[in-house]
């Protein structure tokens, strides 16, 4: 007499059990409980090579998380070395290091490689790292200044910092190191478009509260007050006074601004009509 499968829902001869031991296997490796006592032969292979393929993402994952985690570990031993390495001069060392740290950070965030984002520090306790990654990039970016050759690197490390500085605790650091670092730049002409643009993206020379709630300094609303502030407040005495003013109070309101998502939105809400109606009135572009 036929039997029929009740997987495939075939006729055989003979159907096979599904052992206890089987059923947990395929509830370990699928997460799915196997409702069938008993199926044909080649239903039961295919159970046993799901099983084997699940066994074999399991170990897979595991493995990836001890990688995350051996690199999380590792990952200011790769910054600490790369110091050393800076102190005696062994530049090319150094970057391979930094390098490293920073693939780690890609790695343990699960992010493609040169997308680092200043928002995955946003959570509490990160912003520690968020200062760690930006005297990385400019060890990196003092690295790569050594010779014509690494240009390219230079200009994208720099467009690296140039989005994390205004969220870092040490732009004001970085932006005297900046200075200093144009009279003896290699390429001295890269090192001052990267200063001007620091000086906009840390609100030196752009809106520091707009910057930090539309994420960009290069955004249509930014770029309409900073045309506000250099056409027009500039021109006055009292728009003067009131430009470093808003300097003085605004940097921590950005930050506030910056770490909350909801004031993001609401901030831009509130920029967004007044940008359009300045833009409008002193016809700023």
């Amino acid at each position: 007499m036929a039997l029929t499968c009740p997987r495939c829902s075939n006729e055989f001869e003979e159907l096979i059990k599904i052992d206890p031991g089987m059923r947990l296997r395929l509830q370990e490796t699928l997460n799915e409980s196997h409702e069938h006592a008993e199926v044909c032969n080649n239903c039961f292979d295919a159970l046993k090579d799901e099983i084997n393929q699940g066994a074999k993402l399991i170990a897979e994952e595991n493995q990836k998380e001890q990688n995350r985690q051996s690199l999380w570990k590792n990952r200011v031993g790769f910054v600490k070395e790369a110091r050393e390495r800076m102190g005696v001069r062994s530049f090319s060392e150094a970057a391979v290091l930094y390098e490293k740290y920073l693939r780690a950070l890609e790695v343990v965030h699960d992010i493609p490689a040169g997308q680092l984002d200043p928002m995955i520090f946003n959570a509490p306790g990160k912003s520690s790292e968020l200062t760690i990654l930006c005297t990385v990039y400019w060890d990196l970016y003092k690295i790569y200044d050594t010779s014509d050759k690494y240009l390219e690197r230079q200009q994208k490390v720099g467009q690296h910092l140039l989005d994390i500085a205004p969220y870092s605790n040490v732009q004001s650091d970085l932006l005297k190191r900046a200075e200093r670092f144009v009279r003896d730049a290699n390429n001295a002409d890269n090192a001052r478009e990267f200063l001007r643009k620091l000086k906009e993206a840390t609100g030196q020379s752009g809106c520091f509260i707009a910057t930090a709630a539309y994420g960009s300094y290069d955004h249509k609303e930014v770029i309409i007050l900073r045309a506000f502030r250099d056409q027009i407040l500039e021109k006055s005495l009292l728009g003067r006074m009131f430009v470093r003013t808003y300097y003085l109070v605004s940097p921590p309101i950005a930050r506030l601004i910056y770490r909350r998502k909801s004031l993001q939105s609401l901030v831009r809400s509130m920029i967004q009509p007044i940008a359009t109606h300045i833009a409008a009135k002193f016809n700023l572009r």
